[in-house]
């Protein structure tokens, strides 16, 4: 039978357990995991686009963004770059783009690289409705 000091003891203890898995979810995540990568691919993806003739004089070029994070505990990662890129209209140039992140990922197989390439401009300035997916390849080992 346990006395009433033996019971507060194990709520301390219950509390202290949930105060270290707390502590270990919200130092695993990483806002800033796989950055160095996500910036690297969206220039490499930049000069990519200027080679294959997608920027034309006098004409915009499509925007190239990226989005990384994960969660790391020890040897354990999740997460990916993500690359998304708008205004390219030219399937031959989306699966292009798309043959470079393999490239890119074929030097770095541990990143998760996920791509997304958008006939239509970016959501904040395209008015004409829904934006259309020419290309969406995921890379991961």
């Amino acid at each position: 039978m346990l006395t009433e000091a033996a019971c507060r003891g194990l709520d301390r203890r219950h509390w202290r357990l949930v105060a270290l898995a707390t502590c270990l979810v919200l130092c695993a995540c990483d806002s800033h995991l796989y950055a160095e990568e996500g910036q690297s691919d969206t220039a490499v993806l930049k000069q990519e686009l200027v080679q294959l003739g997608a920027c034309e004089a006098g004409a915009a070029c499509p925007e190239v963004f990226w989005e990384a994070g994960g969660f790391k505990i020890g040897p354990i990662r999740t997460g990916a770059v993500h690359v998304t890129v708008y205004g390219v209209s030219d399937p031959a140039v989306a699966r292009a783009i798309g043959g470079r992140c393999k490239e890119l990922h074929a030097g770095r197989p541990h990143v998760p690289v996920e791509l997304t390439v958008y006939s239509t401009r970016h959501p904040m300035r395209e008015t004409s409705g829904k934006a259309l997916v020419v290309e969406h390849v995921r890379f991961a080992s």
